[in-house]
This record gives C-alpha cells, sequence and structure tokens, in this order.
C-alpha cells in the first residue's frame, strides 16, 4: 500500500492506499493507525483496493483539538476518502471505534456501502464507567517510551497485537512518543458511543458481517439482538482472539474479508 496524504474538510488524513475492485475501506480502532492493518492487507489478493486512514486525531492525521472530534466529521471523512479515492461503493470495515464510524456511514450513506463489517463493535452505548475505565488506561499510557524494549514491556512482549502498537509510536531523538492525546481519544469516544446506535442499525440495508473475538467486549446478547434484528446479518467468531482480532489472528480476518470481496458471503 502506498502512503498518501488526502484534505477532508480542511483536515489532513494521512492514508495507506491500493487500487483495486472491489475496495475496502478499513477504519481502525481508538488510539489506533492505519498501519496496523499491514498484516491483513498483505494477506489479500493484490486486486482488491484498500483505503486504511489515520482517522483525525490519531497517528500522522490532523485534527487534533477538541473542536474538530465530532461524529459527523468522522463519517465525512469516511464518505470523502470514498468518493475521491473509490469514486464507487465500497466494502467498509470498521473495528472497535472504527466499527462505530462504519455504522453511522452505512447508515446514512447507504449508496457508497456495499458491504459492512464490524470487528468487536455493537449498537449498546459506553455507561460512565466505561468512560472512567477508558480514561484511567490512557492515564497509565506513558507519553514517551526510551525504546522499543521498554515499550514491548508496557504492551505485553508475549502479545501478538504489541508490534503493531509499537509501529504506531512516533520516533524522536529522546524516543518513542504516543501520536494522540488522551483528551482528544476521550472526546471521539463520547461523541461516536455515548448514544445508542439500534436507530441507525435498523437503517442499514447493507449485507453485514459482524466479526468476534472469542474472548470478546461485546456481549451475546446484544450479538443475537443485532443478528436478529437484520436478517442480511452474519455473525463469525474468531478463536484464541482478544478485542484487537485483526492483531491477534491476521490470516482468519483475511479469510473473511476475502471471501466477501470474491462475493462468497
Amino acid at each position: 500500500m502506498e502512503a498518501t496524504e488526502f484534505a477532508a474538510d480542511g483536515v489532513r488524513l494521512h492514508t495507506l492506499v491500493r487500487h483495486g475492485e472491489p475496495t475496502i475501506l478499513i477504519l481502525h480502532g481508538l488510539a489506533g493507525h492505519s498501519g496496523e492493518w499491514n498484516p491483513v492487507g498483505e494477506l489479500l489478493d493484490d486486486s482488491i483496493g484498500v483505503i486504511a486512514p489515520d482517522q483525525r486525531g490519531h497517528g500522522e492525521s490532523g485534527g487534533r483539538t477538541v473542536a474538530e472530534i465530532e461524529r459527523s466529521a468522522y463519517v465525512a471523512d469516511a464518505v470523502s476518502l470514498i468518493e475521491h479515492i473509490a469514486g464507487r461503493p465500497v466494502i467498509v470495515v470498521g473495528q472497535s471505534m472504527g466499527g462505530l464510524v462504519a455504522t453511522y456511514l452505512a447508515a446514512s450513506r447507504p449508496d457508497l456501502v456495499r458491504h459492512l463489517v464490524l470487528i468487536e463493535a455493537g449498537t449498546r452505548p459506553m455507561t460512565e464507567s466505561d468512560f472512567e475505565a477508558s480514561e484511567a488506561r490512557f492515564d497509565r499510557w506513558p507519553a514517551r517510551f526510551g525504546d522499543e524494549g521498554e515499550a514491548a514491556q508496557f504492551f505485553g512482549s508475549d502479545k501478538p497485537s504489541t508490534p503493531a502498537w509499537i509501529a504506531g509510536l512516533a520516533r524522536t531523538p529522546t524516543g518513542l512518543a504516543r501520536r494522540f492525546d488522551p483528551e482528544t481519544m476521550m472526546t471521539a469516544m463520547r461523541t461516536l458511543a455515548s448514544t445508542s446506535r439500534i436507530k441507525e442499525w435498523h437503517e442499514i440495508s447493507a449485507p453485514t458481517t459482524l466479526i468476534r473475538a472469542s474472548d470478546s467486549v461485546i456481549a451475546d446478547d446484544e450479538i443475537d439482538e443485532m443478528v436478529t434484528a437484520r436478517p442480511n446479518t452474519r455473525a463469525i467468531e474468531i478463536e484464541q482472539s482478544g478485542h484487537d482480532v485483526h492483531l491477534d489472528q491476521p490470516e482468519q480476518v483475511a479469510i473473511v474479508l476475502s471471501d466477501i470481496a470474491q462475493g462468497h458471503i
């Protein structure tokens, strides 16, 4: 994939692009970055197009002020990327926070979404205790690490997701720095996850695949409700995976996306 800079409503979006048909738009999760999807992208056939942005406030993209972090802005960014890079309906993949953006996108712009894939993303709102737990996690996340070894120790040296988290850090003369502001991250989650998305869920017409981890943060009954509410929805559970399914089991995620791209799902 080739890195490019794309301007959306005055905000610079660092985006990885590979042209092809069909095209998959990939929206990463909170505090993530586009590069974490490289292991999955490399397993997809070269004929499949990929658009993977650092969403605003993340990675190397702009949109760092609280005023620039709005739900409508995230959706508008995705619309701009589809219209200007793909120019046709795409397969939209969203993991965690990216899944919330993808849900709002599919509900508001059905003409741009040929298939929706939500990875570890549901419809229920986060509670205040959920937000407090997220804020506490960010409070524990150092602004800077001395080197990769220190970062690996923090993220978990034996976890398959650790290389992706380290790759998302900025290299500076004094060590590895996080590329996001915790306050911006919390604002993003509050604008996207404070309210239920069940209304939008019912409005989605695109066929939908739910990818769930075996150690999921989404409740069983929530998945059941989502599948029951819309008959063109199916759920797939991937074994030996946690919330970052695409990092724990990139091969299995790539198989599902390839099947969708080839029309098998």
